[in-house]
């Protein structure tokens, strides 16, 4: 479960006169903002899409919540990316305990290769877009 950080902003209240509060969002496990938006996506995945799994194909702050919240829930999470992505961003993404696969020169590679897994296997693909998720 994710704890909502929130600190009263002197400065600025001091100067606009009224409580500021800020969210400390960078203080989330993975440093990112989008971790909240993930963790309610992937809870609200019916239990079939929880069993099967979900398959992300970017280096971004989305993807690190995903796997980081996919394991957490117990929900199987793929991570694409291109044989080009370092190795300590790789180890990232293990650590946080998803599977990764290096493939392809581009993350555009990356990317078509995780939709022929996720529509192969059955695992609900996600990008950065709620709006674009394949199921």
């Amino acid at each position: 479960m994710m704890l909502l950080i929130y600190g009263q902003y002197s400065r600025l209240s001091k100067q606009y006169g009224m409580e500021i509060f800020l969210k400390k969002e960078h203080l989330h496990y993975t440093g990112s903002v989008k971790e909240r938006g993930v963790l309610y996506l992937l809870t609200c995945l019916t239990q079939e899409q929880q069993r099967k799994g979900v398959i992300v194909a970017t280096d971004c702050n989305f993807s690190m919540a995903v796997a980081h919240h996919a394991v957490e829930l117990k929900i199987p999470v793929f991570v694409i990316m291109p044989s080009s992505c370092s190795s300590p961003r790789l180890r990232t993404y293990r650590d946080y305990g998803a599977m990764v696969i290096s493939y392809g020169g581009t993350s555009h590679d990356s990317q078509n290769h995780a939709r022929h897994l996720a529509k192969e296997n059955g695992y609900l693909y996600l990008e950065e877009s709620v709006s674009t998720c394949s199921f």
